[in-house]
């Protein structure tokens, strides 16, 4: 699935082999299926006049759509952010957070390791995580317990 061509690429190896071994994908291969169909069908349903289409920004939103099905039973609605930006604080704050790593991969790590502990920016982004991540699990308990009852 990914050829990993140098040593340069070990490190990053080493931490998505275990993610993509053959149980855990084949486990959720539906789930995997769902959210690719879901982010084809918005593909061909676009307008024809638009010819550009941005391919890496819907790639991560199929990529959160999935974690978020996979990891908490829940629909993050990413696919949704591309049409009203505003709707999804969650997906809109994680896409911040993707693009300070961006520039974060090359800083020194002591450099990066204070600027995240001190910089008002991530520590706001953070604080925002944070409280999605723990509004998804309160609402999954909450449904959790409904269907107990």
């Amino acid at each position: 699935m990914i050829i990993f061509v140098d040593n340069k690429f070990k490190r990053h190896a080493s931490i998505i082999a275990p993610v993509l071994r053959h149980s855990k994908v084949t486990d959720n291969f539906d789930i995997i299926i769902d959210c690719t169909d879901k982010l084809l069908n918005i593909w061909r349903n676009s307008p024809n006049e638009y010819v550009h289409v941005n391919i890496v920004q819907q790639t991560q939103n199929l990529l959160l759509a999935i974690f978020g099905f996979i990891a908490f039973d829940y629909d993050l609605e990413a696919f949704d952010s591309d049409v009203s930006p505003c709707k999804n604080e969650f997906v809109q704050t994680f896409r911040e957070l993707l693009s300070l790593f961006d520039i974060a991969l090359y800083w020194p790590s002591a450099l990066l390791a204070i600027c995240f502990k001190m910089h008002p920016r991530i520590r706001r982004l953070k604080v925002i995580l944070e409280r999605n991540l723990f509004q998804i699990m309160k609402n999954e308990l909450n449904e959790r317990s409904e269907s107990i009852s």
